[in-house]
């Protein structure tokens, strides 16, 4: 399936930019960020993935 599929199937869409939820999005990625810091400095490393993936995430 290519891209313009997804779009007639709806499983894709076009949404418009919304600046509240990218700043809402930046400040959830920059607490993940803060909490995987505090994570690493104690040594547990597995939950330091998952912080530092829902910062990305959250980011993109």
């Amino acid at each position: 399936m290519n891209l313009e599929e997804c779009f007639e199937k709806r499983l894709l869409r076009n949404a418009l930019p919304d600046r509240l939820k990218s700043e809402k999005a930046i400040e959830m990625a920059q607490r993940a960020i803060m909490e995987a810091e505090k994570l690493f400095k104690h040594g547990f490393y597995e939950q330091v993935i998952l912080y530092s993936y829902t910062a990305m995430f959250q980011g993109a």
